[in-house]
């Protein structure tokens, strides 16, 4: 027990020394060797900054590691990102950041650790100023990629933006862009993906804005963007009186496990066209529904996306429509209405027609002139009558001139 003891005081004693050695170093090393940085920063490939400074090597601090305490915030955000360095540079990609702050310092690291570190060197970075805001990419349909942004309200009338994809060490050209008031504000690549697929297109696409002033460019990662077809091999058993359905994982841009796709299934009754069912959250490739009135018709579609590896943006493409029990009425009701409704109007027209034939007879038909012979005759039994009245009135004779004239018979 008091060897023990001895031992522990030893080692107590051995941790003191080498404590007050390591602060003794690094008080006088702090300050004889230890200098503040002079930190340059100066452009860097597409959108990006490079600072560097002078490295802090001396035969003080030959006994530990030297490090940089590196720190840097965007002037668009709030938060500080703080790491210790080993090289004495740092790339900051600033994507559509306006620019950042940064501050670093020479320091002395053992198993990692600062011990001690210089006064820090704060510098500042105004990128050029970009008109772009909203830009947000999609992949559908396994090759096609569109991307879409918007111009401030500030931009200048003259600002416009061409759109690339950077493959390498070469930029693809937008062929067909969506516009705006004139400006472009998207791109469509039809066939993209399945043409330069040995451009390792699959893990991640970079896109690139520019104009005769600069250019920057943005990462997207593609299972973040991507929009998946339908769940493929989609089937419907029934087992011990319940609807059992299936289907596969739909294609992917990237090799995806089955575990980070998530699914929704929508069911809806087909006779009143309403929503009976919306399940969001299903894990697995299959769902068994026991809920299900087996005197009614539904009709089930499925959709999915990536979500545990990386969750996706977007929802994939809706199904097919997968129906399954049977419809109660021969003529759904709508279908009646709509034959009423086709009828009723069928009659309106007709008699609307028929109104406008008739009442155009009845109003507009002239009244037939009399033939010749007609009026022929209706003139001479004129003329007749006049003259039978004119002859008529030349014999009369008064009564008192009129003899009686008798004869007698020998």
């Amino acid at each position: 027990m008091a060897y023990t003891s001895k031992g522990c005081l030893s080692m107590l004693f051995l941790a003191f020394m080498n404590a007050s050695y390591l602060s003794h170093v690094a008080d006088n090393t702090l300050n004889i060797c230890l200098k503040q940085p002079d930190v340059k920063i100066s452009v860097y490939g597409l959108n990006s900054a490079n600072l560097t400074w002078g490295p802090e090597v001396t035969a003080e601090t030959v006994k530990f590691d030297v490090c940089y305490n590196f720190s840097y915030q965007f002037l668009d955000k709030t938060t500080w990102l703080t790491e210790t360095l080993i090289e004495n540079y740092r790339v900051i990609n600033l994507r559509l950041h306006p620019g950042f702050t940064a501050s670093v310092s020479n320091a002395l690291c053992e198993d990692n650790i600062i011990i001690l570190e210089s006064k820090r060197t704060e510098i500042v970075y105004l990128a050029p100023y970009v008109y772009i805001s909203n830009v947000s990419c999609a992949i559908y349909n396994l090759t096609n990629l569109n991307c879409t942004w918007d111009l401030k309200k500030d931009a200048p009338e003259d600002a416009n933006y061409s759109f690339g994809l950077r493959l390498r060490s070469r930029c693809l050209a937008c062929k067909q862009y969506l516009k705006k008031h004139g400006k472009n504000n998207g791109c469509h690549m039809k066939d993209l993906l399945s043409t330069y697929q040995h451009e390792n297109l699959h893990y991640k696409i970079r896109i690139q804005f520019f104009n005769h002033l600069y250019n920057f460019t943005k990462t997207f990662r593609t299972e973040m963007i991507e929009i998946l077809n339908p769940p493929v091999n989609i089937s419907v058993s029934s087992v011990n009186g319940n609807i059992n359905f299936s289907w596969y994982t739909p294609p992917s841009v990237k090799p995806t496990p089955t575990y980070c796709f998530q699914y929704q299934i929508k069911v809806i009754e087909t006779q009143t066209n309403i929503l009976f069912k919306d399940i969001p959250d299903i894990e697995m490739e299959e769902y068994t529904f026991s809920d299900l009135d087996k005197d009614k018709k539904y009709s089930l579609q499925i959709r999915a996306r990536k979500n545990h590896c990386a969750k996706s943006k977007y929802w994939g493409e809706w199904s097919k429509p997968v129906y399954i029990g049977k419809d109660t009425q021969v003529f759904p009701v709508w279908t009646i209405i709509l034959i009423i409704a086709i009828v009723s109007a069928l009659l309106v027209i007709l008699v609307v027609l028929l109104f406008k034939r008739y009442m155009k007879i009845l109003f507009m038909t002239a009244i037939p002139d009399p033939s010749k012979k007609i009026k022929l005759w209706l003139t001479s039994n004129d003329n007749s009558s006049e003259r039978c009245i004119a002859t008529h009135d030349e014999q009369l004779v008064p009564i008192t001139e009129i003899e009686i004239v008798t004869t007698s018979r020998d």
